[in-house]
Parts: structure tokens; sequence; C-alpha cells
């Protein structure tokens, strides 16, 4: 591989049929994309997301997880969260939430996350695709990594979308969030805390559903030490 690679030269060795080639690429492509906004464009129109997506599912394990990698880089663009979903990419990400490793559920749902920051329609795309209900689901595994990502993701689904909201507690997914909150690492209690803030927020179903579950104050509690904290999140759940 050339010493000086371009971004053009790192797009079009992610056809190449060497694995150690395509990862070096994919690695060069998060160097040169991840503090440059300017080299996001000119990755998705070298055709460089369409051949992230790509590898998605032809791709080594190893591959894969870079090209996600990648993907979570390039998502910081709104037109590069557009692109990757008219490219079929929010439906092979939901796929890797399904039959991915432990490593790939975890960059996938951050990647998910990612591409909804302020975009309804990669909400609801995700929602759409069953993106939702496999989230809920990672909740339930034993990576931490995977329930924390999880959880943020649904915090940002969430937001100003009232069916990702009423999707999120119809799949059960209100209960797994308190337990997170109750017994995750500090990072996976915040996730979680955020995600129930969100879904509480103008939806009276959600506020009842959190409420129903025992000591749920206690367990808000435990995120928050501070009291006018803890008063300000409690009302928002039970009181907005």
């Amino acid at each position: 591989m050339k010493e000086q690679l371009t971004i053009s030269d790192a797009v079009t060795l992610l056809s190449s049929k060497e694995n150690h080639i395509i990862e070096s690429s994919l690695i060069k492509l998060q160097s040169f994309s991840a503090s440059n906004y300017a080299n996001k464009d000119i990755i998705r129109d070298l055709g460089g997301i369409v051949a992230l997506i790509a590898l998605l599912s032809t791709g080594t394990d190893k591959v894969k997880e870079h090209a996600l990698k990648t993907l979570i880089i390039l998502s910081g663009n709104h037109h590069n969260q557009n692109h990757i979903r008219e490219q079929g990419g929010i439906a092979s990400l939901v796929t890797l939430l399904i039959f991915g490793t432990s490593v790939h559920r975890g960059l996938a749902a951050e990647a998910l996350g990612f591409l909804a920051i302020a975009n309804q329609e990669n909400k609801n795309a995700i929602r759409q695709f069953g993106g939702v209900i496999c989230l809920v689901k990672l909740l339930f595994n034993e990576s931490n990594i995977e329930k924390k990502e999880a959880a943020k993701a649904l915090a940002i689904l969430a937001i100003d979308n009232d069916q990702n909201k009423n999707d999120i507690r119809e799949a059960q997914g209100i209960e797994p969030l308190m337990t997170l909150l109750s017994e995750g690492t500090e990072k996976g209690q915040a996730a979680a805390a955020l995600a129930l803030c969100n879904l509480a927020n103008g939806n009276q179903l959600n506020q009842d559903a959190i409420k129903a579950i025992e000591k749920s104050e206690a367990l808000l509690k435990l995120r928050f030490s501070n009291k006018e904290k803890t008063a300000n999140m409690w009302r928002l759940v039970a009181h907005s």
C-alpha cells in the first residue's frame, strides 16, 4: 500500500480481495474523516459509503468492525445520515444487531444512535426496519457495552417521536432500562436515565409505566445524588 494514501486510494482499496488491505484502508478513512467535515463529504461523493455498507454484509468480522467504526464517524454529517439510509445502511445495521458478534452489536447500536440524531426520517426508518425491538433486546444481553449503546440509541430515538416512544414501551423496553439504571455501569446508568426521561417527556402512558415499576423513584435516586436534580427528574417522569 502507498505510503501517502489519498482518500480516493483508500475508497478504491475497499474493494480489494486482501482483508488486511481493506482493514488498513478503513483505518485510514477513519483518520481522514474523524475531525474533517469536508472529508466526510468527499468520502461519500467517491462512493465510500456504498462500499462501507456492502462490507457490513461481505466483510470478515474484523472488516465489519472497522466498517462500523467508519460509518459512525461519517454519520456526524446530515447528508451522510440520509445517504446511509438511502443506500440501505439502516437495514444492514439492524441485521448486525441480530446476527453480528457482541462487538458488532455494540457498534451497530452506536451507529444507529448517530444516524438518528436530529433526523426524524432515520428515526422512523430504524423503527420500520425493526430496530427498536432489536435495541430493546440488547438491554437483556450480558455485554455492558451493548446495553449502554442500546440505551443511548433508544434515548435518541425517543426525542420528539411519539411513535418510537410508544413502540419502545410496547416492546417492553422500560423495565430493562430501569434495571440498567439500577445495576448498570456508570455510563449505562446515565444512558438509561436519559432514555427514561425522553420516553416520559409528554407521554402519559410511559410515565404510568415507569411509575408502575416497584421502587422506581428509589432507583432514580440511585442515579442522582443531588436532591434537586432527583426531584426535577422525578417530576418529569411522573408528573409532566
